[in-house]
């Protein structure tokens, strides 16, 4: 599966194992993450870390401009799915789990990985807020 987004919106579909140029990784768009479908079979009865991303469109204007992001340390992925369809997404994507769940915030961790030894994470998502548009 893969969400990509471009501009205010975002899309979460089954990524394409063409190759070159007709591979998404080759093309235009300007932030692709790809992972599983969320239904995959990546220990579905066990409680382990989940992360998931979800879309969803608030406006009901058919485009997803909402993010929605599931970081659990304890959760089935049923759990998890149920969690993302809650707060209405439409769409889902599933990211590494176990250890590699973990969640930052302005330097504040609000889940540390389930290793019993620390780990370097050697991939991010970092969310970052606009700065305040002006008119002149």
């Amino acid at each position: 599966m893969m969400l990509a987004i471009a501009g205010q919106t975002a899309t979460i579909a089954p990524f394409p194992e063409t190759g070159s140029p007709d591979n998404p990784l080759f093309s235009s768009i300007p932030d692709l993450i790809v992972g599983l479908h969320p239904c995959a079979d990546k220990g579905r009865d066990r409680v382990v870390g989940r992360t998931l991303i979800g879309i969803a469109d608030r406006d009901d204007n058919g485009l997803a401009e909402t993010l929605l992001i599931v970081v659990a340390s304890h959760a089935t992925q049923a759990e998890a799915i149920l969690t993302l369809q809650r707060f209405g997404a439409i769409a889902a994507v599933m990211l590494d789990g176990g250890g590699s769940s973990q969640s930052l915030a302005l330097g504040q961790t609000y889940l540390a990985s389930s290793d019993r030894h620390p780990r370097a994470i050697p991939h991010a998502i970092g969310l970052l807020s606009a700065p305040e548009t002006q008119s002149f």
